[in-house]
């Protein structure tokens, strides 16, 4: 379980993503701050730099200049951030494309669904089950 006061990062080249992502945690677990990417090579820097120190990462898998797949398999090279669990979050069901991300270190492949309640019970879920 992520523990209370624990900050967590969304790595999202959406805004839109980001507000509803932040909302679903504020509902789940209050307690808990959510920062936030833009894409791939913002979140190497603010990972790289210890501007952020999450406990858990979430990666969406479509994003421009450097994917979710690509920032996943630089954070697992990265010997100072391969502990994080990251969990990637896309609308893709591809077979494909989940077995990518698991081979690659994710944690778990989450489908973003289409009803805010099933992304504050995925979250709500995902949440609990992080090991720290």
């Amino acid at each position: 379980m992520v523990p209370p006061n624990s900050t967590i990062l969304y790595v999202e080249d959406d805004l839109d993503d980001q507000v509803i992502f932040r909302e679903c945690v504020g509902k789940v677990r209050p307690d808990i701050v959510c920062e936030f990417a833009t894409g791939g090579l913002d979140a190497i820097d603010k990972l790289t730099q210890a501007l952020v120190e999450p406990v858990c990462i979430f990666i969406d898998v479509n994003m421009p200049v450097m994917n979710g797949n690509q920032l996943l398999k630089a954070i697992k090279a990265n010997p100072s951030l391969a502990h994080i669990p990251c969990f990637m979050l896309s609308t893709s069901t591809n077979r494909k494309d989940i077995d990518l991300a698991l081979a690659a270190g994710a944690e778990k492949y989450l489908v973003k669904p289409a009803v805010y309640i099933d992304f504050e019970n995925i979250l709500q879920e995902t949440l609990q089950n992080v090991e720290n």
